[in-house]
């Protein structure tokens, strides 16, 4: 069975030759994202930075600020484990063109970008858990470009942009 090493605060790794996220992980890492200054924790579950892939079990509580972003040569993929998070899709100029709305309860759970699309990760519930599947080796730069006009852009904003849309889509949906 695997244990956890912290590398961080809000940081751990899973060792074993084997991993399985287990509720006692589960309570853990959500108990971590709550403590932590940026409002989120992630678990390693590949061995090293290093490794070609890179598998994480993410906790984010719904105010963690987590900036428009973009992966250039890397995809990223996200299935939802529990809770509901929206992606807002941006093109170069900073206007949003799409946005997938994914749920852990009932809806689309999976998502994957394949391009360095500018996004912004934004929760929607209390705790939101993802497994986040992308490429290593882990390079902070690489990982987390931010296009030039997203840097004086108002992430609040932003974030309730898209909260206004995802209610819209529920009230329409409930008719």
């Amino acid at each position: 069975m695997n244990s956890l090493i912290p590398i961080s605060s809000s940081c751990f790794r899973a060792t074993g030759d084997y991993k399985i996220f287990t509720a006692e992980m589960r309570c853990q890492l959500i108990e971590a994202a709550r403590r932590a200054p940026v409002r989120r924790a992630r678990i390693n579950f590949h061995p090293a930075d290093g490794s070609p892939v890179q598998e994480m079990i993410i906790a984010m509580c719904s105010n963690t600020e987590i900036s428009i972003h973009q992966h250039t040569g890397k995809s990223e993929s996200f299935n939802v484990l529990e809770g509901r998070v929206v992606i807002g899709l941006y093109d170069s100029d900073g206007r949003l063109f799409d946005m997938v709305d994914l749920n852990g309860g009932n809806g689309p759970r999976y998502y994957r970008l394949d391009c360095a699309i500018p996004h912004l990760v934004s929760p929607l519930s209390d705790i939101v858990i993802i497994h986040e599947t992308t490429v290593g080796p882990f390079d902070l730069q690489r990982h987390h470009e931010q296009p030039t006009w997203s840097c004086s852009v108002n992430i609040s904003a932003y974030r309730s942009e898209l909260q206004r849309l995802v209610d819209r889509k529920d009230e329409i949906a409930n008719r």
